[in-house]
């Protein structure tokens, strides 16, 4: 009777069979109520507090559901139904991860290939960065700069996601990059946003003062002190922990050795 209600029935309907702990679904039963409960908060909550949702169902619900519904079930359900909620929240988190990993690796892996076939065509320049930039490609950017600074792709990565500006700075005077590239990097979404025109101004004038002989000095010191931190030996290393993200040392502002390239003062 249920599942004739279900195939018949509106939103209101469902409402009353999910919070009808008497009722019986079968399971395409409860793919229906739980297809449903994707665009409705309400009726998401009174299904995923019955006992009765097979777990494929209910991680499934769980995984469509908006976080004030998951807090919402955690506060209204019991402690034994709290339990399971919070294990399977968990398992979504852990699987969520295991998919970012991968797909980060995919992208790594096209990058590489793509930064590969550019650097043997003679492609490799500030042209191909500005470009990848332009288009938030950020694993490109960073396997690019990995290539033009010969130094490894996770320190270029710490360095492009540091809260410190000069570190995304220093990499990219260290690759000797223009000023419109180096502008078209920090806007970049996946890396500092869409920035004031102060700040616009700020970072070109530090980046201005860099030279690449002196960022690239930075930038061989800061490789050293990743390696050690990298090393088995060192306890931050051990068990897959990347090391502690540090401030940029103060020899990160360095004088300019002359000046500035001409073609780097434009905008």
């Amino acid at each position: 009777m249920t599942d004739v209600l279900l195939q018949r029935g509106n939103q209101d309907v469902f409402h009353t069979l999910a919070d009808n702990s008497g009722a019986r679904f079968c399971a395409r039963g409860f793919e229906t109520l739980v297809r449903h409960a994707e665009s409705d908060g309400r009726l998401a909550e009174k299904v995923g507090l019955r006992l009765d949702v097979p777990l494929r169902l209910f991680r499934e619900l769980l995984s469509r559901a908006t976080e004030a519904v998951r807090a919402r079930l955690l506060e209204l359900a019991g402690p034994e139904s709290r339990r399971h909620i919070q294990g399977v929240l968990s398992a979504i988190a852990e699987d969520a991860q295991h998919e970012a990993r991968r797909r980060t690796e995919h992208d790594y892996a096209a990058a590489q290939t793509g930064v590969a076939a550019l650097k043997v065509e003679g492609r490799l320049n500030d042209a191909a960065v500005f470009e990848f930039a332009s288009k938030g490609q950020y694993p490109h950017i960073v396997t690019a700069l990995s290539t033009l600074c010969s130094a490894p792709v996770p320190l270029v990565d710490e360095l492009l996601q540091s809260k410190h500006r000069e570190a995304i700075l220093i990499a990219c005077k260290a690759a000797e990059l223009e000023w419109p590239t180096v502008k078209a990097v920090l806007n970049c979404r996946a890396i500092a946003g869409k920035m004031s025109d102060l700040d616009v101004d700020t970072a070109r004038a530090d980046f201005l003062r860099l030279s690449a002989s002196g960022a690239q000095r930075v930038l061989r010191f800061w490789q050293v002190r990743h390696a050690v931190a990298n090393e088995p030996s060192n306890p931050l290393a051990q068990g897959g922990l990347r090391p502690l993200r540090q401030p940029p040392p103060p020899t990160a502002r360095i004088p300019d050795d002359g000046p500035p390239n001409a073609r780097s003062e434009q905008r």
